[in-house]
């Protein structure tokens, strides 16, 4: 008679499943992980990983918006470290932000990158639109935060302004040349094409989009 485990063993479990995954992530690019390896790393069964999330897509996009979660928690941080903001401030500010998005959020700039690939299909539209609305939330609550220091603009401009640099931090990373790529690319002499600078070009972005919204 098979022996169910307590909650906390499933918690355990969740847990196993979720980090392992999260480390390969790290290791390697979302299209190489295939659930059978990431059941040989846990050393449990591929069928138990599919017990606690159904699809590959789902596994991913919890993680996703885990990452996004601890984004938000430490942008909630860093604004509260400021009493008002002036437009120039806010445009230092984010600018410093940005940069710090590549130096400590690179997994959540990743996963952003190839978030269509992610939710576009075999995702549990359940899980996906309750990460969805909560992210949504969050990212309001931020805006609103950020506008109440500034006396020039709305949570609603403010919220497009944090919609419009989500997309510029995607879409540069995408233009830019991968890590990998970059090194054989000088194997070949031609280094001179991974030179896009992904921070310069969102920073570049962000500062034009607000001079504009500001002034």
């Amino acid at each position: 008679m098979p022996r169910y485990l307590t909650a906390e063993e499933r918690k355990e479990r969740y847990d196993l499943i979720f980090n392992n995954a999260v480390e390969m992530f790290d290791e390697s690019s979302y299209g190489e992980i295939m659930m059978s390896n990431l059941a040989k790393r846990c050393d449990i069964a591929k069928g138990t990983i599919f017990k606690y999330f159904k699809t590959k897509e789902t596994l991913f996009s919890l993680i996703l918006y885990s990452e996004y979660d601890k984004w938000v928690q430490e942008e909630t941080v860093e604004l509260d470290k400021h009493r008002e903001f002036s437009c120039e401030s806010f445009i230092e500010f984010t600018s410093k932000r940005t940069n710090t998005i590549f130096s400590k959020h690179l997994r959540l700039v990743r996963l952003t990158a190839i978030k269509r690939t992610i939710l576009d299909k075999n995702i549990d539209i359940n899980i996906y639109a309750s990460e969805v609305e909560k992210f949504q939330n969050q990212m309001k609550n931020v805006a609103s935060i950020a506008a109440s220091k500034m006396a020039e603009i709305s949570t609603e401009d403010m919220f497009e302004f944090y919609q419009a640099w989500h997309i510029s931090v995607a879409g540069s990373f995408n233009l830019g040349v991968s890590k990998l790529n970059t090194k054989r690319l000088g194997d070949i002499n031609l280094s001179e094409l991974a030179a896009f600078n992904i921070e310069a070009a969102v920073i570049n972005c962000v500062r034009r989009y607000l001079r504009g919204l500001f002034f």
